[in-house]
């Protein structure tokens, strides 16, 4: 595939509408995860409150410490 004809098609479907009601969707989807699950907190407070299978998906995905302080191990 040419590499002109691949960027034509990339920015046909970002200039669609249904792209944009779906970053925006995605966007308002983070927005509520960052405003519902406490931030800054030891990962034994996640597995006390959401369950162990939602507080390993919560804490290694990064959603409880945006800003990365938290170690991973």
């Amino acid at each position: 595939m040419d590499f002109q004809v691949l960027v034509s098609r990339v920015v046909h479907v970002l200039g669609q509408m249904r792209t944009a009601v779906a970053l925006l969707g995605l966007c308002a989807l983070a927005s509520m995860c960052g405003t519902i699950v406490v931030q800054g907190l030891p990962i034994q407070d996640y597995v006390a409150e959401y369950g162990t299978f939602w507080a390993r998906v919560l804490w290694y995905s990064g959603l409880t410490d945006p800003k990365g302080l938290h170690d991973l191990t």
